[in-house]
């Protein structure tokens, strides 16, 4: 709760907390197969497991945003979204 307080008291007025406010429910229907692609790409890296873990983060937030924002240019989608 502290987080989300803290979020949406210091996210006003910045463009890129504007978007992801814009694109988070596109977001959150496409980041579970995004990530398990993202995971599975990384299967076959013989990378120590941290590391892994931060490239799958990070990877699957930035794939799931640019995802979303591409899906929600659809019409149809951008009005139930």
């Amino acid at each position: 709760m502290a987080m989300a307080a803290l979020f949406v008291r210091f996210s006003h007025g910045s463009a890129i907390f504007d978007r992801l406010t814009d694109d988070a429910s596109a977001i959150y229907v496409v980041h579970y197969i995004v990530a398990s692609w993202v995971q599975y790409a990384l299967l076959a890296a013989a990378w120590p497991s941290g590391v892994k873990a931060a490239v799958a983060v990070v990877g699957a937030i930035a794939l799931s945003w640019a995802l979303a924002a591409a899906v929600r240019r659809i019409p149809i989608v951008a009005r139930v979204m």
